[in-house]
């Protein structure tokens, strides 16, 4: 599934699979106001919303910055990122960004010895103290490994905490408490809870619940 973002005028960004295409969108939230988003790309998706309401899109081989109505199209440097809440900084796998594109904390990794890739699920705690995301590993034997990484932001943790890692098909969703003193995450074998888990992170100590209570990407409940 593809992201869905707000517009600051209350509309809906989100991208739709056509086919043989992706296509970015804007609509109401009532389902009215429908609109391709004006770019001159065959297949664009939505990768984010900027604080000042422009689109960044992704034509599959870079991206963009653009008004909602089509207008001041420009080459954008932060397309796999996520802003913080704040506005000031953009989050990725790769370490931390000003919003012109230059590194702030760059972070390191152990070797990948086989076929792995990054999501673009980078989530922010509410204090901006700390960024979540997983890491997915491909071996050649058909096995795959998901991975849920924790770090800080401030340049004081260059080499991201490897949180929980598992096999197969399961998946990680994950959310930071409003006071950002805790994460909670689950992990999720084809759309179904078995374990969740409670991380103190100033602690760094953790607690398990019962599996049917299932964390929300990005909310907390």
């Amino acid at each position: 599934p593809y992201p869905i973002f707000w517009l600051p005028d209350q509309r809906l960004a989100y991208t739709e699979k056509q086919q043989n295409s992706l296509q970015p969108y804007l609509i109401r939230p009532d389902g009215t106001g429908r609109e391709r988003l004006n770019v001159p790309f065959p297949t664009a998706s939505i990768m984010n919303v900027l604080p000042d309401g422009r689109i960044v899109v992704h034509d599959g081989s870079n991206s963009y910055v653009v008004n909602p109505d089509g207008s001041d199209l420009t080459y954008f440097p932060l397309g796999g990122t996520t802003i913080s809440p704040g506005g000031t900084r953009a989050g990725s796998s790769g370490g931390i960004f000003d919003l012109a594109g230059n590194w702030l904390v760059q972070f390191t990794y152990a070797p990948c010895n086989t076929s792995c890739y990054f999501s673009h699920e980078v989530l922010w705690s509410p204090d901006e103290e700390y960024i979540a995301f997983t890491r997915v590993l491909d071996y050649l034997s058909g096995s795959t490994i998901y991975e849920l990484y924790l770090t800080k932001t401030d340049g004081s943790q260059t080499m991201p905490t490897l949180i929980s890692s598992r096999f197969g098909s399961y998946n990680f969703t994950y959310s930071f408490s409003s006071d950002s003193r805790y994460m909670a995450y689950s992990d999720v074998f084809e759309g179904t809870a078995f374990y969740t888990y409670i991380r103190n992170l100033e602690a760094g100590t953790e607690m398990t619940i019962p599996a049917e209570v299932a964390v929300t990407q990005g909310g907390w409940r």
